[in-house]
């Protein structure tokens, strides 16, 4: 994973595929960010485009925290 400080919160993200392939952002609704990754290994996917994930606030590695709720919409600002 990568780490990116945005608005004073880091988040984790992972970038794969084509560096010349248009940017695909995969956004997960729950605690399950990494379910992408076999998604991502798919050659008529990794071969066409630059795919990303991210490990939306509180709910992963780093960012870990079983305490904290968040919404979709609690993430906005990550973008």
């Amino acid at each position: 994973m990568q780490y990116a400080t945005i608005h004073a919160k880091t988040i984790e993200y992972n970038i794969q595929g084509s560096s010349k392939g248009e940017h695909v952002i995969l956004i997960h609704g729950s605690i399950f960010a990494d379910m992408y990754l076999p998604l991502m290994s798919q050659p008529i996917l990794a071969d066409n485009y630059s795919m990303v994930i991210y490990h939306r606030q509180g709910l992963a590695g780093i960012s870990h925290n079983l305490s904290v709720t968040t919404r979709l919409e609690d993430d906005e600002s990550d973008f």
